[in-house]
């Protein structure tokens, strides 16, 4: 079988997700079990026992050991003593969250300061595209420098 197909991580027990909408949008669950093609069981820490669609669910690269005839107890346990948190913190989609939360959090001087260390920022890109241009005598780059006009200062 091509090495591709595993790339994506499949719906099992004990594997971690969070709900992508919803009350619970953005904690820690586990799947207790697989009921269906399209729904599972799900448990959290602080999250009751429910059936929810895959669909509405982002699976994470970490799996507890649990079997489907866990008690509440035991699933509580797995999700603390395992490093459930920490692969669920390591996602895209929680660190793209945390970085929304950060930006909304800032006041009017804090975007300003953001904005000045843009502008310096964007101004040492600039002086070293402009400096490899220099450097280098290819036409092509120079011909995509002068399009570029914001490029050159």
């Amino acid at each position: 079988m091509p090495s591709h197909l595993f790339d994506k991580l499949l719906i099992q027990i004990g594997r971690a997700c969070t709900p992508l909408y919803g009350a619970n949008k953005g904690k820690l669950l586990v799947v207790v079990d697989v009921l269906d093609a399209n729904r599972v069981l799900v448990q959290g820490q602080d999250v009751p026992r429910q059936v929810i669609s895959t669909g509405d669910i982002q699976l994470v690269n970490a799996v507890a050991q649990i079997t489907n005839k866990s008690t509440t107890e035991e699933v509580v346990k797995a999700i603390s003593s395992s490093d459930l948190q920490n692969a669920l913190l390591s996602t895209s989609s929680v660190k793209k969250a945390l970085k929304q939360q950060k930006r909304q959090s800032l006041n009017d001087f804090d975007r300003v300061k953001v904005q000045i260390l843009k502008k310096k920022k964007n101004a040492l890109l600039r002086e070293k595209l402009n400096a490899l241009v220099q450097k280098s005598g290819s036409e092509v780059v120079k011909k995509l420098a002068a399009k570029n006009a914001p490029l050159k200062q």
